[in-house]
């Protein structure tokens, strides 16, 4: 029953929570970091991701993350699947959506807790250097919920991340 009422929710109840930034830098050398997914712990300290299988980023492959926000209970890890790889000449993204909560050995999956999440990193040329769009949209019958629970500390750490990318392409003034 659940399989069934999920996706009829998913197109109604949502909450999104976005951050962005500019980066002195053109998009391809800032694309070439963030689509490092393993590499982002040598730069800023929000977010660990491992990679299966060591792959490049692409559609279906699984990425697991550990999230340092600070949270009572410790880190929180997911287990996600990249479904979309932008390329392209003036704008890139890498989009990724919850397969599971990880709970030690036990990997509860997301719809199972009635929500799923879509969450992406858009680059766009600008005349300056390069916009990033950084956002996570939470879907289903606890979206709302969880976008209320958690958009002060989800804000501030990708607000976080996104200030750690552009000091990591700053060039340095003389």
């Amino acid at each position: 029953m659940l399989h069934v009422l999920l996706p009829l929710t998913l197109a109604f109840i949502h909450g999104r929570v976005e951050t962005s930034a500019q980066v002195e830098a053109d998009v391809s050398v800032v694309w070439s970091t963030v689509r490092n997914l393993a590499g982002w712990d040598q730069w800023q300290d929000s977010f660990s991701i491992a990679v299966e299988g060591g792959a490049e980023p692409a559609p279906a492959v699984e990425i697991r993350i550990t999230a340092y926000f600070g949270f009572p209970w410790g880190t929180q890890e997911t287990q996600e699947r990249i479904y979309a790889v932008n390329d392209g000449l003036d704008s890139k993204a890498i989009c990724w959506e919850v397969v599971s909560l990880v709970l030690g050995q036990i990997h509860v999956p997301a719809w199972l807790m009635l929500y799923s999440t879509e969450r992406c990193i858009e680059l766009t040329r600008s005349e300056s250097g390069t916009l990033i769009a950084n956002w996570i949209e939470y879907k289903g019958l606890l979206g709302p919920f969880l976008t209320l629970l958690t958009t002060r500390v989800v804000s501030r750490h990708f607000s976080m991340w996104n200030q750690a990318l552009v000091r990591l392409h700053q060039t340095p003034s003389l």
